[in-house]
């Protein structure tokens, strides 16, 4: 799977900070801050909920990837991503 400009990739470092779709994902989610923090404990779930809910709803759909496990032999080849749920 190829990552689109509503895509998260999962992990560390600058690669998957500056990337596009994590850059709106952490928009989105600081849209909801005081919102997440003005709330329950027992509803805080739901707010988190919402936002993946808001994340997944675009068009194209927003999506969560992972990087797929690759041999030592292949660190040649392109990352792969795949889809986490």
């Amino acid at each position: 799977t190829s990552p689109g400009s509503n895509d998260v990739l999962l992990g560390r470092g600058g690669g998957t900070n500056n990337h596009s779709g994590n850059v709106k994902f952490r928009r989105l989610v600081n849209e909801h801050k005081y919102k997440y923090l003005a709330c329950s404990k027992v509803d805080k779930p739901k707010v988190a909920r919402d936002v993946v809910a808001i994340w997944r709803a675009q068009t194209p759909p927003g999506r969560f990837l992972a990087r797929e496990q690759q041999s030592t032999s292949s660190q040649d080849k392109p990352i792969r991503w795949k889809e986490v749920r």
